[in-house]
């Protein structure tokens, strides 16, 4: 469990404001690309993720543009924690540790609320702008797992030599 610290409102709703921003832009135009058998261009907002987030997401894309008739990088969507879109995503509760803010996101569209987000992003303040530093997935694991670590491990395995 993470420790938590008193939030001052005001910043709550910057970070709540920023992030349902991102998704309510982001959800649906993925939605509206995979109806049109499109590829959603999320590069359009680089500038709302931290840049070691930003580099890890382009290598991992490159690599896989390099080798398309096998699966090298992601099979899912890492925003929406998912391969299927499903909107709307809401931002539930807002926790914070150090500078660090954690934004936990529900896909509305399920039948029930889980127990667990079906993403959490964290975010923190530079250069005086929000941006998105990581995003973690509910996992049965103790240490959880986030996009960072995922992406870190894919470049890992492409480096190991095929068996």
């Amino acid at each position: 469990m993470r420790a938590q610290t008193q939030i001052e409102p005001k910043t709550s709703e910057s970070v709540r404001e920023f992030v349902q921003n991102f998704y309510d832009w982001y959800a649906s135009g993925v939605l509206k690309a995979t109806r049109k058998g499109r590829e959603f261009k999320w590069k359009t907002r680089a500038s709302d993720l931290d840049p070691a987030l930003l580099r890890a997401l382009n290598e991992d894309e490159d690599a896989q543009a390099k080798v398309p008739e096998e699966v090298v990088g992601m099979d899912f969507d890492p925003f929406l924690s998912s391969q299927d879109p499903c909107v709307p995503y809401k931002v539930r509760d807002i926790t914070q540790k150090g500078a660090h803010y954690f934004a936990e996101i529900d896909a509305e569209c399920k039948d029930v609320l889980a127990e667990r987000p079906t993403v959490t992003a964290e975010v923190a303040k530079k250069n005086g702008r929000w941006v998105f530093l990581n995003f973690h997935y509910p996992d049965p694991k103790p240490s959880g797992s986030d996009l960072l670590n995922i992406l870190k491990e894919l470049r890992d395995s492409r480096k190991q030599p095929s068996k």
